[in-house]
């Protein structure tokens, strides 16, 4: 048997054995009222996670990665001629852009820098001139830097405006406090494999019910993507528009059952202790962040790559050590590495994991 190597990236993560176990499940047919007790479980735990309740709002899941339930949510909320103003300050900030111009839905851009926090008179300003905005949408934890992006204080400003706001959550949520009631987030979204420490991937939505009868008029530019569909499947009988990747709703429900139990509150303080050890510990071997502790997530740290040492150093021989950990990618490709601490991880990892890059820079003194 394969050793088991900890993963210290944002997702996948390292899960328990009774999330790994629930994929071994009783046959049952998809059209069966057995997959709609199933269904109707897990739509009901991601509502407690959420911390919503289903006379306003409606979770589903989405047959695919994240990103597949972005696109479902991109391209279903704006209707023709309108546009979406979206806050990129990273990669997943583009993504959205890039999804609005496959579906050639107009778009308006901030156009930050990555890593750089959003400027909020400057989103309004956008506002105020683009009155035929109809959406906004933006990353709550943007992976490629790390940064905790101001949900609260931008749905703050859609409320102001009566934008309806979209919330990519994929991995921040569960690792960092997030309240899609009072952020006024009209559609929030996420996936199984982060920090709800489930394995890959099924991804889900959380919807205002208000909201989607906003949207019911939009004529579909998706097929297997429309967000209507699985929504009304869902209401309706807790169904699939198509074939569910059953195994993954056990796991998914399996893996809410454990948070719940463990508590959101503590889930996230959990992640944070972790985080803070491991900054410290980095800080004190001489690492330098992308970012200002400030705006850093609980989930993940974008540690400098010294000018003295390349990022395949240290991948190469934490690997050797059972510990991995992922690349900064595109423009930050060379620049930084990404270090997390969600999923099952424990204090104890994280301070052998300190350790083994101790013994990598002990060679030659960090350098900047």
């Amino acid at each position: 048997m394969s050793r088991r190597d900890k993963m210290m990236t944002a997702g996948p993560v390292n899960v328990t054995d009774t999330v790994k176990q629930s994929l071994i499940y009783p046959e049952i047919g998809h059209r069966e009222s057995e997959f709609s007790e199933l269904y109707a479980g897990v739509r009901e735990k991601l509502l407690k996670v959420f911390g919503v309740d289903s006379k306003d709002y409606s979770s589903f899941v989405i047959g695919g990665s994240g990103t597949a339930a972005m696109e479902s949510v991109v391209a279903s909320t704006v209707h023709e001629g309108r546009k979406m103003l979206v806050i990129n300050n990273g990669a997943f900030g583009d993504r959205m852009a890039q999804i609005c111009e496959v579906y050639n839905i107009p778009l308006v851009r901030t156009n930050h820098q990555w890593g750089e926090y959003p400027k909020l008179n400057g989103i309004e300003k956008l506002l105020l001139q683009e009155p035929n905005i109809e959406a906004v949408s933006m990353v709550f934890m943007e992976t490629s830097t790390g940064m905790l992006n101001p949900v609260r204080d931008v749905g703050s400003l859609c409320r102001k405006y009566d934008k309806m706001f979209i919330v990519d959550a994929v991995s921040g949520f569960a690792g960092d406090p997030l309240n899609i009631q009072d952020s006024n987030t009209d559609f929030c979204f996420s996936n199984t494999n982060k920090g709800v420490s489930g394995l890959p991937v099924i991804s889900f939505v959380c919807a205002k019910k208000s909201s989607v009868e906003k949207i019911r008029d939009i004529s579909p530019r998706t097929f297997y993507l429309n967000l209507l569909e699985y929504y009304d499947y869902a209401e309706k009988s807790n169904q699939t528009p198509f074939t569910p990747q059953i195994p993954l709703f056990y796991m998914l429900g399996q893996a809410l059952d454990e948070l719940l139990e463990e508590g959101i509150e503590n889930r996230i303080n959990r992640y944070r202790e972790n985080s803070s050890l491991m900054r410290k510990c980095l800080s004190e071997l001489g690492f330098r962040f992308q970012l200002s502790e400030k705006h850093m997530s609980n989930v993940m740290t974008n540690v400098l790559i010294p000018r003295n040492y390349q990022y395949e150093e240290f991948h190469t021989q934490l690997k050797d050590k059972g510990y991995i950990i992922y690349p900064g990618k595109n423009k930050l490709e060379g620049k930084v590495m990404h270090i997390a601490n969600v999923g099952i991880l424990t204090t104890k990892e994280v301070r052998e994991f300190c350790n083994i890059l101790s013994e990598i820079v002990r060679e030659r003194k960090i350098e900047y």
